[in-house]
């Protein structure tokens, strides 16, 4: 049956109107947001007071028909492991009221005056999708064996909002773990040398860059992005200066990590078998057709792939067993994060250093240099 709604080109949002959204708090303005924003995938709660252009229902922007939100059947891992620790998040239940509720008292800050339209857009999208179905829905993509929620949520939220959102839940993270999995794998030296000493705090010392930009400029680096464009969006954050990157660059740890990262780039494109977490052979799973001047050979892309795949199936090796065995003791995980997880602040904290133990006994097993950081999100010093 056709909708009698009339189709319309998304929501349109003022500065001024955003602040109506519930829980969504306006921090400043700016001129350009004096015109309409368009979101174009909004949800907003059934009842909710506010322009005639808003609606409760997920609308197709370019019919103006309403889409069917069916609790859709999700691509399952190809790994026995990870696809037990799918299932058990999809099947958890847990109490969602309570989010909501505190969604709505804490609000989302949207500071206009610090962010573009996409920005905003995409923040509106996750914060939306988190009011009405704050319990997350877990897939399976092709060629990684990372899972990621459906729709977004609080996967793809910023860590600003969801500390917000979240405020009082536990949040376990792996430290510093990609860089440990890499000094493994490509015999980067100078990164234990760097844990041994506070990797980040080291790093900001050196360069005098803060955290945020250094972490992005790092693994860009590691997994193959040019120096010109990691230069480019590390300059354009505003929170890194020229001298900044020069130091950055004549770091013992980032020389290091030029060298060895192109090593290993070669070494995985005249590869024939390339080993995950798993055992699984990823020239089979991520390069079946590779592209190029010569037949056989991986090109850069693929084998930067096949990098990025490689180190990511350890953070499913270290953290699945420990998460499946919080779920099976009835602890709730609110959200699933790839490197780190985030549990209720009511949990049983013996269970969750039961479940830490095992994640331990697997990092001494894998000989990865890391360890476990545990935070009570939205909590101030």
């Amino acid at each position: 049956m056709k909708s009698q709604l009339p189709a319309v080109p998304g929501i349109a949002f003022t500065a001024a109107s955003i602040s109506g959204l519930p829980g969504v708090t306006l921090v400043a303005s700016k001129p350009d947001f004096d015109e309409p924003l368009r979101i174009e995938r909004l949800r907003l709660p059934e009842g909710f007071p506010g322009p005639e252009a808003w609606f409760s229902q997920l609308i197709d922007v370019r019919s103006g028909e309403p889409l069917e939100e069916k609790a859709a059947e999700v691509a399952l891992s190809p790994v026995e492991e990870v696809k037990e620790l799918q299932q058990l998040l999809n099947a958890q239940e847990f109490d969602a009221a309570e989010l909501q509720e505190r969604a709505n008292e804490l609000g989302l800050q949207v500071d206009l005056g610090k962010a573009n339209r996409h920005q905003v857009r995409s923040r509106l999208r996750s914060f939306s999708d988190f009011f009405l179905s704050p319990k997350q829905c877990y897939k399976a993509v092709e060629r990684t064996l990372r899972l990621y929620t459906v729709g977004g949520g609080l996967q793809t939220t910023k860590s600003a909002d969801r500390e917000q959102l979240l405020a009082g839940c536990i949040q376990v993270d792996l430290k510093h773990f990609q860089a440990a999995v890499q000094a493994k794998l490509c015999g980067i030296e100078s990164i234990n040398e760097y844990v041994k000493e506070g990797f980040w705090e080291r790093l900001t010392a050196e360069s005098g860059a803060p955290k945020p930009v250094l972490k992005t400029a790092f693994y860009s680096l590691m997994y193959g992005a040019t120096v010109y464009n990691t230069r480019k969006r590390a300059l354009e954050t505003g929170e890194m200066t020229l001298d900044q990157w020069e130091d950055f660059l004549d770091t013992k740890l980032i020389t290091e990590l030029f060298q060895r990262s192109e090593e290993n780039l070669e070494n995985l494109r005249a590869a024939d078998t390339v080993l995950d977490a798993y055992d699984r052979n990823l020239c089979e799973l991520l390069a079946k057709r590779p592209k190029g001047k010569h037949s056989g050979l991986f090109t850069l892309t693929s084998a930067r792939s096949m990098a990025g795949s490689q180190a990511q199936s350890y953070e499913l090796k270290v953290l699945a067993p420990l998460v499946i065995h919080l779920l099976k003791k009835k602890v709730p995980v609110i959200a699933w994060l790839h490197d780190g997880f985030i549990i209720p602040p009511d949990h049983d904290p013996a269970m969750l250093e039961e479940a830490l133990e095992i994640g331990r006994k697997l990092l001494g097993e894998l000989e990865i240099n890391s360890s476990f950081e545990i935070t009570t999100l939205g909590k101030t010093e």
